[in-house]
């Protein structure tokens, strides 16, 4: 429902525009600008062996998603999953990378209430000893979930489905970005490195000091470990609950770097 709440309220969000569409959407109807930077892109890995690939993969007992490229990818790369994904655990992450993959198939058994490595963590017994545990994902992938994993006897493999990167026009398009901007929507730790790296030199450091608003607690503690400004987490993983983030930030709700940072985790 829209209340115009927004109005003289400029948004950044760190991602192209065709990802940005009901975010943006709620912003506009609220009666805010909207401006979008991608601050990451992924770049697709293939399989060195297609062959040891499908193997892993038949012989996983539990597959765990952390972020919607990853699930997108392997669905590419699955094809029509059939009976091969069968008496498996599927863990995903948040409700947009569940969608994604039950969207082609592939049925999810779990979907953490906390969107993060600790919330996988939680769904999982405390001993997996020789458990085989597959990590579709980045090629840089976070270490919380496979050091997890590990310490509980799971034999662990990451396949790097993709690999991230600063996009080259990135510190181009934030310096047309006009003054104020009163939030920064980022999704992803990547995406605050991003914005890190972007803001380094002196025409873009003011956005150093506008409120960070992140799905998750690992990404809200990237904002802080960075030296940024920290607004609010998310309470959930839709657009809805981003958007209620960006009111409590623009209308001087924005946390301080040692506040409270329980909330949900990205879902990418």
């Amino acid at each position: 429902m829209a209340t115009q709440q927004l109005i003289g309220k400029s948004i950044l969000l760190s991602r192209e525009d065709t990802e940005n569409r009901n975010l943006a959407r709620h912003i506009t109807d609220d009666g805010g600008r909207v401006f979008s930077v991608p601050l990451i892109e992924r770049m697709d890995i293939d399989p060195a062996d297609f062959w040891q690939w499908s193997r892993l993969v038949e012989e996983a007992e539990i597959i765990s998603f952390q972020s919607v490229k990853a699930a997108k990818r392997f669905a590419d790369l699955l094809g029509v999953p059939g009976d091969r994904l069968a008496g498996k655990r599927i863990i995903a992450v948040g409700e947009r990378t569940a969608s994604i993959l039950e969207s082609v198939g592939i049925p999810v058994s779990d979907v953490p209430s906390t969107h993060s490595a600790e919330g996988i963590l939680a769904h999982l017994p405390a001993d997996l000893g020789g458990i085989k545990v597959l990590l579709p994902g980045a090629a840089d992938p976070r270490p919380e979930l496979e050091v997890g994993l590990r310490s509980r006897g799971a034999v662990v493999t990451s396949i790097p489905l993709y690999q991230t990167r600063l996009p080259a026009e990135a510190e181009r398009q934030i310096e047309q970005v006009p003054a104020p901007i009163h939030a920064i929507v980022c999704y992803s730790p990547s995406a605050v490195q991003g914005l890190f790296a972007v803001t380094a030199c002196g025409n873009n450091r003011w956005l150093r000091g506008v409120p960070v608003v992140t799905i998750g607690k690992t990404t809200a503690e990237t904002v802080v470990n960075l030296g940024l400004r920290l607004g609010a987490v998310a309470k959930g993983q839709t657009e809805m609950a981003v958007r209620d983030a960006i009111l409590q930030v623009a209308w001087g709700g924005a946390r301080s770097n040692g506040g409270d940072q329980t909330s949900a985790a990205s879902d990418l």
